[in-house]
């Protein structure tokens, strides 16, 4: 995996190198992905002879990996509409799986929550009561959800081979320029603009999230600080820009903000909003393109945004896809205050109508600016070599380069 990032990177000039972070190394192994195998493998691992236990840890089992799959897929603009009911469904579900296990989901308090050891302990632990509940009557109700929930996925899943294309299913396939993206995005905004937004702010996106930093003192590369699952939301500041918060969530499921034991509330005593402007870094990439992040294999093709020193491991949310998430970013730090109208850098504007038009030269100006921000689209034609230009050094690994890789 090193030797691809043996590619030659312009020196930044020292000014611009004390200005950015070093890219970080964070300890132990990353797993993002949001599924069951928590509790399966704590069911496992009891090896308990009861037919309810063995049904529900199986089928909770059974669902990871097609989980993973659509959830995989329902990031890109095309499939998520097709997977996103069937998703929030199964995250729906699996958050209350794991919080019956862990006693939240039934009022446990946290002594209650050790791994029990022995039969007798067992008995105890799944005919634990609260409020008239046992974990036993709580698994039990869960069971036929988890039915409904296979059969969901499966249907959505089934759907996919007969409305798009093979390459269009894979892990990685090509970002391609997507006019109803662009437009949703653009939408978004103008929500923001027409004083629509209630408190100005709106999510664009969930995932887990890490933050490059640097020890005081410390040489050489900084480490990744995890920030766990977080809530992103773009809001719009008094002087008329924008910028993104990261609002912690107790679980990484999330239900639309429900707040019960299956959808966990964000706690917003986290990181400093992250001002979005016109040199704002911001590139896409995947999760093993990171250098020394040691990812677990089944995270390899996991999409991630480069964002200043924020790396987020994209999930959707509010149907907001990646190619839509890319464009709300992109006018997000095009449009500047009032105060610098007129000594904003060419292609930005104090509103959307200033900087985004699809109509005019048929989009090419923003579809421009979309790819010097994130590289060229996958849907052009074939350069000198046969390859793509979005085969090139990704812009994920210069934004690193210059961070110190």
């Amino acid at each position: 995996r090193g030797s691809t990032w043996n590619v030659h990177i312009p020196e930044p000039s020292p000014s611009t190198t004390m200005a950015m972070l070093g890219v970080a190394v964070f300890q132990g192994a990353v797993n993002v992905a949001v599924n069951g195998k928590k509790a399966a493998e704590f069911f496992r691992s009891m090896h308990i002879n009861d037919e309810e236990v063995f049904f529900f840890w199986r089928m909770l089992d059974a669902l990871n990996e097609p989980y993973a799959t659509a959830k995989m897929l329902s990031r890109r603009h095309a499939t998520l509409p097709c997977l996103e009911g069937a998703c929030e469904l199964c995250k729906y579900t699996i958050a209350k799986c794991e919080t019956m296990m862990e006693g939240e989901g039934d009022g446990a308090d946290s002594d209650e929550e050790e791994t029990p050891g022995g039969e007798k302990n067992w008995s105890e632990w799944i005919n634990f009561k609260r409020e008239g509940v046992t974990r036993l009557q709580l698994l039990k109700e869960l069971i036929p959800k988890l039915q409904i929930c296979i059969s969901t996925l499966q249907m959505a899943l089934s759907s996919l081979p007969l409305r798009f294309e093979p390459s269009a299913l894979l892990p990685r396939s090509s970002f391609r320029f997507i006019p109803a993206a662009q437009e949703q995005a653009a939408r978004f905004i103008q929500q923001f603009e027409f004083g629509r937004v209630r408190g100005g702010s709106a999510r664009v996106a969930t995932g887990e999230v890490f933050r490059s930093v640097r020890y005081t003192g410390g040489e050489g590369a900084g480490v990744w600080k995890p920030q766990g699952a977080c809530s992103i939301a773009l809001v719009q500041t008094e002087a008329g820009g924008y910028q993104l918060t990261f609002e912690k969530m107790l679980h990484a499921g999330n239900t639309g903000g429900q707040a019960d034991a299956g959808s966990p509330t964000p706690d917003r005593h986290d990181t400093a909003p992250l001002l979005l402007h016109p040199e704002s870094k911001f590139s896409r990439g995947w999760m093993d393109e990171v250098p020394r992040l040691d990812s677990a294999p089944e995270d390899a093709d996991r999409l991630v945004y480069l964002i200043e020193d924020y790396l987020l491991a994209f999930e959707p949310c509010e149907r907001i896809s990646a190619e839509t998430f890319e464009a709300v970013l992109v006018m997000g730090k095009s449009i500047v205050p009032q105060a610098l109208a007129g000594k904003a850098p060419k292609g930005t504007g104090t509103c959307l109508a200033e900087i985004y038009d699809l109509d005019a030269q048929q989009g090419f100006e923003w579809r421009r600016k979309m790819e010097k921000e994130l590289g060229a689209f996958g849907d052009v034609a074939p350069r000198e070599g046969g390859l793509l230009e979005d085969q090139a050094v990704s812009p994920l690994r210069v934004a690193l380069g210059r961070m110190g890789v």
